[in-house]
């Protein structure tokens, strides 16, 4: 991306719509915008952000650049559709020739409206850039339908918003890549359920250090039950679960905040400087001080840093954000 956009600010900021703190006032549980009508107010580049409870979908149909999710650069080139799920931080560099669509709805009630498989929301939990071809452009088609019926004054409205976009987040589930099916389904439904539900308790405790029988109680299982099913579905104990939670926050305020380590240990719930030192490096294979080093490198595209991680997908992306009707 940009060198603009890439810039770290003091933090990374919660935003209900891009540039709009606050809780976020989403009537009808959707709203939808175009890509250029947020995106040119702020000259076309859309600083790293997050939405603490929104899920949102982007489909660029026109246009190109970068985006930048949860710290990863993909070079944009449409047509495309970008999955970004809630919490997770990312920002948008446009070109101002960009087109197309953002929908964004609170994730909960949406997930609760829609009655959809959690197998279709497991496919939709990490943010992705996912490009479209002649095969899978009915997905983009659906997302643009879906807009413009939130914008029209029609009957059953809402109805036909809600099935078009469940078929259009469907669609999108299955452009993830495949997650390893278990051979008894209704189990690994239920194991799935678990996880879901331990990294919701997790996103509200991981701070804390919780041990793996609180959580495990919490959700009526055993620790040993937990790990299985933990190993079973992530491929990671519980224990590894709550720490790459733990990392994944540790990188973020290291790179977006001006936090001092010691600041960064004491907010993630560590007792020392020195301790959080010890789990960070053996973890990323540096110290919290030469990772934040070389991330400044990185953001500033300085040539003497390594090179950014690229998706090995090319595709197009849009801005961050939307309101119902124009």
């Amino acid at each position: 991306m940009t060198d603009r956009t890439n810039a770290a600010p003091a933090a990374v900021p919660d935003y209900a719509l891009y540039g709009e703190s606050g809780e976020p006032a989403l009537p009808g549980l959707l709203h939808a915008e175009s890509i250029p009508a947020r995106s040119r107010l702020h000259d076309w580049n859309i600083r790293p952000h997050r939405h603490a409870a929104l899920l949102q979908v982007l489909h660029v149909r026109a246009g190109g650049g970068e985006a930048w999710l949860d710290g990863v650069a993909h070079r944009l080139a449409p047509p495309c559709a970008i999955v970004v799920p809630p919490g997770r931080p990312h920002g948008f560099s446009f070109r101002a020739d960009v087109d197309g669509v953002v929908l964004t709805g609170a994730a909960g009630p949406l997930r609760a409206a829609l009655r959809l498989p959690d197998a279709v929301w497991d496919a939709l939990a990490e943010p992705r850039v996912m490009p479209l071809d002649a095969g899978t452009s009915a997905v983009g088609l659906l997302l643009d339908a879906a807009a413009e019926e939130l914008a029209a004054e029609r009957p059953w409205r809402d109805e036909t918003v809600g099935a078009t976009l469940a078929l259009a987040l469907i669609g999108l589930a299955r452009l993830a890549p495949a997650r390893p099916q278990g051979p008894d389904a209704p189990a690994g439904r239920r194991a799935r359920g678990h996880v879901l539900r331990y990294r919701e308790l997790l996103e509200r405790h991981y701070r804390e250090h919780r041990p793996v029988g609180h959580y495990a109680a919490r959700l009526g299982l055993t620790a040993a039950q937990l790990n299985r099913t933990c190993r079973a579905v992530l491929g990671r104990s519980a224990l590894q679960v709550a720490h790459d939670r733990l990392m994944r926050e540790a990188e973020r305020e290291l790179v977006y905040t001006g936090l001092d380590v010691k600041a960064i240990a004491l907010a993630l719930g560590f007792s020392d400087a020195a301790y959080f030192t010890r789990f960070f490096s053996r973890r990323a294979g540096l110290s919290p001080t030469a990772y934040r080093t070389r991330a400044a490198l990185r953001l500033a595209g300085d040539a003497r840093g390594p090179a950014p991680q690229r998706s090995k997908n090319t595709v197009s992306a849009s801005p961050c954000i939307t309101t119902s009707k124009r």
